[in-house]
């Protein structure tokens, strides 16, 4: 299990609203363009099928990063944010991506 931040520059307001609605099913928003949370290895692949089917990769960006359990305590948040999913919660996907 890793602990991924995503974040996302979408250029159409519709598909950045699917965007944003689909990642909630997965990892914890901590801004308005930012994901956080405790992911799965076999869940990873998930995400990204996700991230494939809502943005348009000539206009769009979107970047993933994967912190190892030493890194994530390194992690330094200002300001009061969501707290993202523990490490001990898992995520479980259903057949399409999302939460059951």
């Amino acid at each position: 299990m890793a602990y991924r931040i995503l974040f996302y520059d979408v250029v159409c307001d519709r598909r950045r609203s699917r965007l944003h609605k689909r990642l909630r099913s997965m990892l914890t928003p901590v801004q308005k363009s930012a994901f956080e949370g405790w992911l799965d290895h076999r869940a990873f692949p998930a995400l990204l099928g996700l991230v494939h089917e809502e943005v348009n990769l000539d206009e769009d960006r979107v970047r993933v990063a994967s912190l190892c359990g030493r890194c994530h305590k390194q992690l330094i948040t200002l300001g009061d944010m969501p707290r993202p999913l523990g490490e001990d919660e898992v995520v479980l996907l259903d057949a399409y991506g999302g939460r059951p």
